[in-house]
C-alpha cells in the first residue's frame, strides 16, 4: 500500500499486520504495481516513478522527464511495457529492459 508523504506499507499475512518501509520521498505515492515476487513499481506526484527489486526494502528512482502527477498504471498487451497515466491526460510508456 502507498500513500501521502511517501508512505509505503507492506503485509505478509493478508493485511492483519502492516510494516512501514523506509521512505525514499516526501511526495505522495498514488499507485503500486507488483511485477513479481521481488520487484515492485510505485508511481506518485511530481513525476515519481520508482522500482524496488527487494520487495520495498530499497528503491531506485526511474527518470521519466515528466513532472506531473502519475495516478495509475497498466500493463501493455504483451506484458513487456507499462503505461503511466497522469494528470491532464498525460500518458507515458516504460519498456522493460530500458533504463
Amino acid at each position: 500500500v502507498v500513500g501521502g508523504g511517501g508512505t509505503v506499507l507492506t503485509t505478509r499475512d493478508g493485511g492483519r499486520k502492516w510494516e512501514e518501509k523506509k521512505r525514499f520521498t516526501t511526495n505522495g505515492l498514488n499507485n503500486v504495481h507488483i511485477l513479481n515476487e521481488k520487484n515492485v513499481l510505485v508511481i506518485g506526484n511530481m513525476g515519481i516513478v520508482a522500482i524496488s527489486r527487494d520487495m520495498a526494502n530499497s528503491w531506485n528512482l526511474i527518470e521519466t522527464d515528466h513532472y506531473n502527477n502519475w495516478n495509475d498504471l497498466m500493463t501493455g498487451e504483451n506484458d513487456n511495457s507499462l503505461f503511466l497515466i497522469g494528470s491532464n491526460g498525460k500518458l507515458a510508456e516504460i519498456v522493460k529492459g530500458e533504463k
